[in-house]
């Protein structure tokens, strides 16, 4: 019986989170559909009644990229990873009146990062979801979650949240500029971070919900293979060296 009830829970488990991703995704579908579709979605925003963080300063939580010691620092607690676009659709005016920023990170070490969490399941402060660590039960190397990525590459911004593109969260759908008013990166741009923090009343960010160790050697192949998968971002990342306005104080 104790066997049969634990399945049951992790069932349970999996067919409750399997919900939220689909409501998820469905929602930022929406918020990168048509502009007639795009136009029902502040009547919707009542589904998201702790969505929206509170102050004067929207920051869009990319994960993998510092993001829970930031919102941790902005906001005392830490923030679901929404895209800029989902923002500016559901909650047209509280975005307007905002500044707004991110955090991009070197595309090769947050897919490994991303893919620590899915190998061990947690970091020390979050977890897997059972829907999700269902979908990664098969996946034991890099070289696995490479090929999982690759069959659904052209899906894959509808992922995981921690395996989507950086670029999903700070730029247009149809033209895709970036679209926050500041984005900096994580290794080069800690000052500047820090200072607009401060700037908004904010403490520096410490160091939080880090990756658990795993075998990070890669081969050039691999390497390749992650660069060719993140390929928008690794261009927008790169182009953040001549886009001294994305780091300038606001």
């Amino acid at each position: 019986m104790a066997v049969i009830g634990g399945r049951l829970l992790h069932f349970a488990a999996v067919l409750n989170s399997g919900i939220r991703y689909f409501l998820y995704q469905q929602m930022e579908k929406m918020a990168r559909g048509p502009r007639l579709l795009r136009r029902i979605c502040p009547y919707l925003n009542f589904l998201f009644p702790d969505y929206f963080p509170r102050g004067n300063l929207l920051f869009v939580s990319i994960p993998r990229s510092a993001s829970v010691a930031i919102t941790s620092a902005l906001y005392g607690k830490h923030e679901p990873h929404l895209s800029m676009q989902f923002f500016r659709s559901y909650f047209p005016e509280g975005t307007k009146a905002r500044k707004s920023f991110a955090v991009m990170r070197d595309p090769v070490d947050r897919f490994l990062s991303a893919y620590a969490l899915a190998f061990h399941k947690k970091t020390g402060i979050v977890k897997v979801s059972a829907y999700w660590t269902t979908k990664y039960r098969n996946i034991h190397s890099v070289s696995d979650m490479l090929d999982f990525l690759e069959a659904r590459a052209d899906n894959i911004d509808y992922l995981d949240h921690h395996m989507k593109t950086q670029s999903f969260y700070v730029t247009d759908p149809d033209s895709g500029a970036v679209i926050v008013d500041r984005l900096f990166r994580l290794e080069t741009d800690q000052a500047e971070i820090g200072a607009l923090l401060a700037q908004f009343g904010a403490s520096r960010p410490g160091r939080l919900n880090e990756s658990l160790p795993v075998d990070r050697g890669l081969s050039e192949t691999d390497r390749a293979r992650i660069r060719a998968l993140y390929a928008v971002d690794c261009a927008l990342y790169e182009s953040l060296t001549n886009r001294a306005d994305l780091r300038a104080p606001m």
